[in-house]
């Protein structure tokens, strides 16, 4: 599984264990071509930030990996900066910390609206309607705040508060509500050379979509209207790039072939990985 993930957490993060050993050697057991290390830096947060301790760590432990591999798997330093417009000068200040490989860019929480804790930790069921309407009218404002302002390369887990919605708590939201703004957000991508990551941190979970989300929560491209992917194709975008968001090694390139096929399906015949942050281009195999 000649793949390339480019979005991997460590013991750097605070939601993962796994070290830059174990994700080297079940990488190396799936025969990828490489892994970037993203670890989280949440500089939104200013309470217990151990952001500018965590990350130098984490890159430190790439470039250390990556040279002791000697050419057997690229394991790249990168950085997953969440919510970057809410502190410019600390973001600036950390992405002058490294020689960064890849810098995602991301969206966990959310402002302007009265619930503004992480995804993860709102419960969701007791929303009403109006109130769901409200909290993604507020995520897709802040993901175009990001897609235009934003210094970073890929942008992650797009619709990623419906792994929550209609993944956990089966609320049933259709992302079509949000044609327009979604539209809005892939042509800042396009006007801008950033990519947009394919991610597949849902697979395999009994909430079976990628994210960007699948129109019926479906990888199987006969099963599913993929509209926002097909959308990008149709307005000239190529820049993908493949992550399995794995937290834990059996994770690890969760689904790389089935979604490769699907987006030959729709057209797209490479996808992307970022080196010093320059684009690399591969196959779709």
């Amino acid at each position: 599984m000649p793949y390339f993930d480019s979005h991997v957490h460590s013991q750097f993060s605070n939601d993962s264990r796994q070290t830059a050993e174990t994700i080297a050697r079940a990488a190396l057991a799936l025969g990828l071509a490489g892994v970037a290390v993203t670890d989280h830096a949440n500089l939104s947060i200013s309470a217990e930030d151990r952001t500018f301790e965590t990350v130098p760590a984490s890159t430190a432990a790439s470039r250390a990996m990556d040279a002791a591999l000697r050419g057997r798997l690229r394991f790249l330093q990168g950085v997953e900066v969440s919510e970057p417009f809410e502190n410019p000068e600390k973001t600036r200040r950390l992405l002058s910390l490294a020689d960064y490989d890849a810098v995602i860019g991301s969206v966990h929480r959310v402002r302007a609206c009265p619930w503004e804790a992480f995804y993860s930790q709102i419960d969701f069921s007791s929303f009403s309607p109006a109130q769901l309407r409200q909290y993604l009218d507020a995520y897709f404002r802040e993901l175009r705040t990001l897609a235009e302002e934003g210094d970073f390369d890929i942008l992650a887990h797009l619709s990623c508060p419906l792994r929550y919605i209609n993944g956990k708590y089966r609320r049933q939201v259709p992302l079509t509500l949000w044609r327009r703004e979604i539209d809005g957000i892939l042509r800042c991508l396009l006007r801008r050379g950033k990519a947009l990551e394919v991610n597949t941190s849902c697979l395999g979970t009994g909430y079976d979509a990628l994210l960007p989300e699948n129109q019926n929560n479906q990888i199987e491209i006969r099963q599913a209207e993929p509209w926002v992917l097909a959308r990008y194709r149709a307005l000239g975008g190529r820049l993908l790039t493949l992550g399995s968001d794995a937290h834990t090694p059996e994770r690890l390139a969760r689904g790389f072939p089935e979604t490769a096929r699907l987006l030959r399906e729709l057209g797209f015949r490479d996808y992307v990985h970022y080196e010093a942050r320059q684009l690399r281009f591969h196959p779709l195999v």
